[in-house]
């Protein structure tokens, strides 16, 4: 069984990522769509081998600029516009631990979650 991710799986990934979190910006603090496009560069760089994948130090420093972003966002940090942003914030952070395919799977699971996340703001037919 081969457990690395091929250039279709990682595309279909992205595609699929996109698809979920795209409804959530508009309700996620304004950074966090750079953020997300950061990521997806940086994977796709990682791909091409002309990154390495981030050290667990740069993997923290930047979950916790992420939380102290959220922390300033937020008035109530505690509240449920907070949890979905933190939600979407390790949802586009997955990226950078994007290895086999058991974390594409992480990732399409998060991605089920943050639809129906979504729903708690839009209660559209569209969104549906």
């Amino acid at each position: 069984m081969n457990n690395v991710l091929s250039r279709n799986t990682l595309a279909w990934l992205l595609v699929a990522q996109a698809l979920a979190i795209l409804p959530l910006l508009l309700t996620v603090p304004k950074w966090l769509p750079f953020l997300w496009v950061g990521m997806v560069y940086w994977r796709i760089q990682i791909f091409r081998g002309r990154w390495g994948f981030p050290s667990r130090m740069i993997k923290y420093t930047l979950s916790l600029v992420c939380v102290v972003g959220l922390f300033l966002s937020y008035s109530n940090p505690f509240a449920l516009e907070p949890a979905v942003a933190f939600l979407a914030v390790a949802f586009v952070l997955k990226l950078a631990e994007l290895h086999n395919r058991r974390d594409g799977i992480i990732i399409i699971n998060i991605g089920f979650i943050a639809i129906a996340a979504n729903f708690l703001f839009m209660q559209s037919a569209f969104a549906a």
